[in-house]
């Protein structure tokens, strides 16, 4: 009997859920090992996403999971959004990082 495809409850994109995976059936295994992984600085999960900017669907999870990851540590959406897009022009040198003091 084939598995059917299964829709991940955190980034939204369908997956096979394999027998004997770990955590829950409706997470997909990139969502499950960003929850269970050490958090990485933020300045290096903005150099991964643009790293994965060439592919347009890599490009979209990325940016999904970054914003997740900022809504669960307690970030207003909209504050989320003006990071995300700031960093993103910081890195891709459209603008100057500010300086912090």
């Amino acid at each position: 009997m084939p598995l059917k495809p299964v829709t991940c409850r955190h980034c939204g994109e369908p997956f096979i859920s394999k027998p004997g995976k770990p955590g829950y059936v409706d997470e997909c295994p990139e969502c499950l090992h960003a929850k269970t992984a050490v958090p990485k600085p933020i300045e290096a999960r903005i150099v991964e996403i643009l790293g994965a900017m060439t592919n347009a669907k890599a490009r979209t999870k990325a940016m999904r999971a970054l914003k997740r990851s900022l809504l669960d540590l307690g970030v207003e959406e909209s504050a989320a959004d003006k990071f995300i897009l700031s960093s993103v022009e910081v890195i891709a040198g459209l603008r100057e990082q500010p300086k912090l003091s």
